[in-house]
């Protein structure tokens, strides 16, 4: 994007034709297909993750487009109230529903230590902390890791 932010879809319409019920090839969303428009806030995590491992191995993904990642976070989808986190990676779509998943972006603070504030404001101002489900665990360990790693920065 023109802000060094990545914007992808949730299913790239590259190599990717959909099925049919008939086709039974999967029962998760039989019928979907490609789709142009912007991925959210939770299913882009699982982008992040992936891209992030592959970075840590030398695979593909190099440290630009870590922190071009990092600014989708810090550029499109925060926008400045921890309240109001845009749903989609390229800014769009209102506001996100799921938030707690805004710490499974905490791993890019390696290449933008910003992020974390605005994770731990957007945790904070929304009460995330009660949450006591699986995933919000694992929220709730990135975010005491980075801020340990962050304080131990010089």
């Amino acid at each position: 994007m023109p802000n060094g932010a990545y914007s992808f879809p949730y299913w790239s319409p590259v190599g990717f034709r959909g099925w049919s019920k008939r086709e039974r090839r999967s029962v998760n969303t039989p019928a979907y297909g490609p789709t142009t428009t912007a991925d959210d806030l939770s299913h882009a995590a699982n982008t992040v993750e992936f891209a992030l491992l592959c970075h840590e191995r030398g695979i593909v993904f190099t440290r630009e487009d870590m922190e071009c990642f990092a600014r989708t976070f810090t550029e499109n989808l925060w926008r400045g109230d921890p309240k109001g986190l845009s749903l989609r990676v390229d800014g769009s779509g209102g506001v996100a529903d799921d938030g707690v998943a805004s710490a499974r972006w905490l791993d890019l603070c390696a290449f933008e230590p910003r992020l974390f504030e605005m994770v731990r404001a957007i945790w904070q101002a929304n009460g995330y902390q009660n949450a006591a489900y699986g995933h919000a665990i694992g929220g709730y360990a990135r975010l005491f890791r980075w801020q340990e790693a962050l304080q131990r920065r010089p």
